[in-house]
């Protein structure tokens, strides 16, 4: 048996976004639409100068250059607001592996949740710099190497290498 137990940390709450599901496409979704913004806003303002343009085309220029600014603090923030919301929960999850299926106990105020996982529902398992991210359908999860309070990520490491073949990656 193998279990790791887990309290909120902004580091993980990074490591969850950095890595999380369809991370890369929302970093490209993200540089498009900020990539689109700029050419809006010059476009506008340009357009304004040369007297092309009305008083409409400066302002919506303006409101575009308004959501990208927020757009890109919404999303700079995004882990810090996962870490305090978990901190008011007072999170503790404690995940457990073994030959058949992992278990995750998540308790908190008022709360404790119980959930059994086939290995075959795992998307993806990545292991770097003393991290492992796990990767499901719908969510992410991540602890690190420090947090192991039965077995050790050597074991966990040939587990989920035996469990999910070719979706288990070590960077």
């Amino acid at each position: 048996m193998i279990s790791v137990k887990v309290t909120p940390s902004l580091e993980r709450e990074k490591m969850i976004w950095l890595f999380g599901k369809n991370a890369l496409k929302t970093l490209r979704r993200i540089a498009f639409v900020g990539v689109f913004c700029v050419v809006a806003i010059v476009f506008c303002v340009v357009s304004y100068v040369n007297h092309v343009g009305n008083l409409f085309n400066l302002i919506f220029g303006c409101l575009l250059l308004l959501k990208a600014v927020t757009d890109y603090l919404r999303i700079r923030h995004a882990p810090k607001t996962r870490f305090k919301k978990e901190q008011e929960y007072g999170a503790e999850k404690v995940y457990s592996f073994d030959d058949r299926f992992s278990e995750v106990i998540e308790t908190g105020k008022g709360l404790k949740v119980r959930s059994k996982y086939a290995y075959r529902t795992y998307r993806q398992a990545i292991h770097t710099n003393g991290w492992f991210v796990i990767k499901f359908d719908k969510y992410t999860v991540a602890f690190n190497d420090n947090e192991f309070a039965e077995g050790s990520p050597e074991q966990l490491k040939q587990l989920l290498r035996d469990k999910l073949k070719g979706n288990f990656e070590e960077k």
